[in-house]
């Protein structure tokens, strides 16, 4: 029992007991239902014939009680004389046939003359003195059946109305629920029914009133139904009456009997029932502990097989019979034996994959490759053959025995037509005998004892870069599984080299120039400081020179950029070609160039260098057929003399190149250390180099309407990043660039740059209603700064109306501005007057010029609210500068306080830090788009 529990806790034992029981117990069941139903059929058959018995023997038993009534009757009415009665209802008490009887005229109105005269049943009797006539009449609910004779001549003719006693008659046992009745009907439905018959109680629904007799003289004489939670069985027959009586209606006899069947077992079936489910269920036990002792063991076992497995512990199982489970077994071990092997070649790939990753060099893990290939494979000896990257004819070739340690290498020749048989075989090429020289590349395999050769190729984006080889003493005993193992090696060796490759391209991109080839300004900085480093302890010297030159602009603008690079390209081969081997010579940008000169005796060796670069660079350089000449203004820094660190010597060399060109250009200048104290002029500041290289940059603050908090504009604002060092505020800059002219330049740039970014906007469908740009009295002066503005609104489709001039007092102050406002403003541009209220003369520029915004210098609204005097001057300018028609805009608004209190003094457009920093164009977009236009007013937020 133990065993049987212990099979039957495993899902396949109890799988195996249900599918058991059900085939053991359906037959059963099946077997049993067919007894039931065959003796359920005989039961019915037996109290069937058993109800057609008692059936034919009440239709007796009623026609010898109607014949004993007819007799009875016609004696009474016999002995009946004159018109006394009193002598027949005395006998009729005395009589159990009949219950009463009623003498009346054939003509009485009474209820029961009435009746028996409707039915015609008068009239017959009147009409044949010898017959009786047998009568039913219904009073109320209930029905009675009469005899009816006549008494006397006919023409004092009385009726004698006898009642039949219906317990008599019909028979009944009132004290106990009847399981067998007798009914008679009579005409179209009358019931005459015992005493104490529970009629609704047993009679078919629907019956107990009106019974149409009908129904069971055209149907079947037996039949069934239930009522009174019973099921009944019926039977009918007609009633034949007896000879002398007559009736006006059918009468029909109609008995019933309530089906009681046997019991379905006997005891004795009851004990071969339990006998057989007892049988049945130890079948099913020794089934199940057979069939799971079978099979549950062995799978599970297999199972256990297959969890170690997925752990890479192999496990080995043995077979115990020839059947289908040994042969899972089987084949389980042929699995566990490759998965096995397929895990030592991953676990080997997987080494090999790390040490690639870890190596810089092919060939610095070419022993632990070629080591691992051996083990993997199980061949005798491996190698690698590497091509040179210059010639095809040559290779080195690293090969490593089983014996050995360590590979050596020796650099072989290689059979040209080798190569395209390896080529054209991805699948690995076989080689059954090694030839020289076609098979040179495998001679040191062979020559280790090595018979059967596979030889592979290692491709890189399509070109064969390395051959890859192994050696077997014996043809090996798997050959599928070998060759893909080695394929694998080949695959991963090709994926080194292809990574070897693309490190040394993307070296290469970030550490040298693409136009030039020298190196860049990231390989620069590390030479430099790994040469000051060198330097540091003054046993040597070094020099850093910054060579730029002069009037390259000119040959960009007028030739193109094509004819520039080539002025760069010859540039840098004559740097080159000034310099000893060991110097560097780097392009840092544009048309600036580096160089590092090593072990310098004294600065007259970098000064002899300097200027043969300096007269190198003069020399005429043909473009197009033509000569065009450049020059090269150079700054000098000494190492370790000028400079501790490569920041500092980029800075000194840098220096003295602008003193250089300030000087005259072309020719070298050393640095001094006064040239650290020199205040930086226009020329010093880079500002040309910055316009040349693009080092400019716009950024773009919103402008936030105090009403509903729409951005209503956006004003440019420049900003420069240097190349070198932190970026530069436009404080800074700008009174240089006004200073040195190049503002006007600077200024079309940031106008041209700004609307096209707000042509873009538009585009986008998210540009504010304007865009500011702030313009100088330079600008305003120039001639061409009209006819300029003019092209760059045509070119964008800008319609004047959405631009804003913003200028300071300091432009306004010009004699000529007068003029040059009214023409832009009959151009349709917007002028801003920037800085208000920190010129003594701002009022009077309100009155004087068209003037459509002021906008409140951040000095009024940086002590808003707290300062009374702030606060009255604020107020004060803006009723001002509404009473005379001008928008106000508020600057530098940075707290929650001043946007309230310029908010209620009615300040109509809001700028500052709280709102929106300046932003670059990218995020200024999404701005944009996340706030509402001008045209669409939401609830005022500030947003950061």
């Amino acid at each position: 029992m133990q065993k049987l529990l212990r099979h039957l806790r495993t899902s396949i034992g109890q799988r195996m007991a249900e599918v058991i029981s059900l085939a053991a117990c359906a037959p059963l069941l099946v077997l049993f239902g067919l007894i039931s139903w065959q003796r359920s059929v005989d039961e019915s058959g037996r109290m069937q014939s058993e109800l057609g018995a008692r059936s034919e023997a009440a239709v007796s038993g009623l026609q010898s009680r109607l014949a004993a009534a007819r007799d009875v009757s016609a004696v009474l009415v016999a002995g009946a004389s004159g018109r006394d009665d009193r002598v027949l209802r005395a006998n009729v008490i005395v009589s159990p046939a009949f219950s009463s009887v009623t003498v009346v005229p054939a003509d009485h109105n009474g209820t029961v003359a009435r009746t028996l005269m409707r039915s015609g049943a008068g009239e017959d009797v009147l009409r044949n003195v010898d017959t009786a006539a047998l009568v039913t009449a219904q009073f109320d609910s209930d029905t009675s059946i009469f005899v009816v004779r006549r008494i006397g001549p006919a023409a004092e003719a009385r009726l004698a109305i006898f009642e039949l006693d219906r317990h008599w008659l019909l028979g009944s046992d009132p004290d106990q629920a009847p399981t067998f009745g007798l009914v008679l009907v009579a005409g179209a439905g009358a019931l005459l029914t015992p005493p104490g018959f529970p009629r609704d109680a047993v009679l078919p629904t629907g019956v107990s009133a009106q019974f149409d007799p009908a129904a069971f003289e055209t149907s079947a004489e037996r039949f069934g139904w239930q009522a009174g939670g019973r099921e009944w069985l019926g039977h009918s027959a007609l009633l034949q009456l007896p000879s002398g009586l007559v009736a006006p209606q059918s009468l029909t006899v109609l008995t019933m009997q309530a089906n009681t069947p046997g019991a379905l077992l006997t005891a004795r079936g009851v004990l071969i029932t339990l006998a057989a489910v007892l049988s049945l269920l130890l079948a099913v036990g020794a089934a199940v502990i057979y069939l799971t002792g079978l099979y549950v063991a062995p799978l599970a076992a297999l199972q256990t097989a297959l969890d170690r497995l997925g752990r890479h512990q192999q496990a080995r199982l043995e077979p115990r019979r020839a059947d289908e489970i040994s042969d899972a077994v089987d084949a389980y071990n042929r699995a566990a034996t490759r998965i096995e092997g397929e895990f030592r070649s991953l676990e080997t790939l997987a080494e090999v994959d790390r040490m690639l990753l870890a190596a810089d060099d092919v060939e610095a893990i070419v022993d632990g490759l070629l080591e691992r290939l051996l083990r993997t494979t199980g061949a005798a000896s491996s190698c690698i053959v590497l091509l040179d990257p210059n010639t095809r004819s040559y290779g080195r070739n690293y090969f490593l025995t089983a014996q050995r340690a360590a590979a050596e290498m020796s650099r072989v020749p290689i059979d040209a037509e080798l190569l395209p048989m390896v080529e054209n075989s991805p699948q690995g090429l076989t080689i059954a005998r090694c030839e020289e020289p076609r098979h040179s590349v495998i001679a040191p395999l062979r020559e280790a004892g090595s018979e059967y050769f596979w030889m592979w190729p290692v491709n890189v984006e399509g070109d064969l870069r390395a051959l890859l080889a192994v050696g077997f003493q014996d043809a090996p005993s798997v050959v599928p599984d070998t060759a893909r193992q080695v394929e694998e090696f080949a695959g991963r060796l090709a994926a080194a080299l292809s990574k070897q490759a693309r490190d040394a391209v993307l070296y290469r991109q970030a550490h040298y120039d693409g136009m030039t080839g020298l190196p860049n300004r990231l390989l620069l900085a590390d030479r430099l400081e790994q040469e000051v480093a060198a330097v540091a302890g003054g046993s040597a010297r070094s020099a850093l020179l910054f060579v730029d030159l002069d009037h390259f602009k000119k040959i960009n603008d007028s030739l193109g950029h094509a004819a520039g690079d080539q002025v760069l390209a010859i540039a840098a081969q004559r740097l080159r070609g000034c310099v000893k081997d060991g110097d560097t010579v780097a392009r840092i940008g544009g048309d600036e160039f580096t160089i590092i000169l090593r072990q310098i005796a004294d600065p007259q060796a970098a000064q002899v260098v300097a200027e043969r670069i300096v007269h190198s660079l003069h020399k005429p350089v043909s473009i197009g057929g033509r000569d065009y000449r450049i020059g090269a203004s150079i700054g000098v820094t000494m190492l370790p003399d000028d400079a501790t660190s490569a920041e500092d010597a980029m800075r000194n060399a840098d220096l003295a190149m602008y003193r250089a060109k300030d000087s005259g250009r072309g020719r070298a200048v050393f640095f001094e250390p006064r040239m650290r104290d020199l205040k930086i002029t226009a020329t010093t500041s880079g500002l040309h180099r910055a316009l040349e290289r693009r080092e400019f940059a716009l950024y773009y603050q919103p402008q936030f309407a105090s009403s509903n908090g729409a951005i209503v504009a956006v004003e440019a604002l420049l900003r420069w990043q240097a190349s070198r060092g932190r970026p530069r505020d436009p404080k800074e800059f700008v009174p240089a660039a006004e200073q040195s002219g190049l503002i006007i330049d600077i200024g079309a740039w940031v106008l041209e740059t700004a609307c096209e970014q707000y042509a873009e906007w538009r585009a986008q469908e998210i540009a504010p209603a304007r865009l500011a740009v702030n313009i100088s009295a330079k600008q305003l002066d120039s001639p061409q700064f009209f006819g300029l503005t003019e092209s760059i609104l045509q070119r964008f489709s800008i319609e004047p109306s959405c631009v804003e001039f913003e200028l300071t007092e300091s432009v306004l102050a010009a004699s000529a501005a007068g003029d040059a406002l009214e023409r832009l403003a009959k151009l349709g541009i917007r002028i801003a007057l920037d800085d208000f209220g920190t010129g003594y003369s701002a009022m009077n520029y309100l009155r004087q010029h068209p003037i459509a915004v002021v906008k409140i210098d951040r000095s009024f609204v940086e002590d808003l609210p707290a300062d009374g005097a702030s606060a009255t001057l604020t107020d004060t300018i803006i009723t001002m500068a509404h009473a005379l028609g001008k928008e106000v805009v508020a600057e530098g608004v940075e707290t929650a306080e001043q946007l309230e209190f310029l908010r209620q003094h009615g300040c109509d457009f809001i700028q500052g830090h709280l709102l929106s920093r300046p932003l670059p164009a990218r995020k200024i977009s999404t701005l944009l788009a996340q706030r509402p236009s001008v045209q669409e007013s939401l609830p005022y937020t500030a947003t950061g």
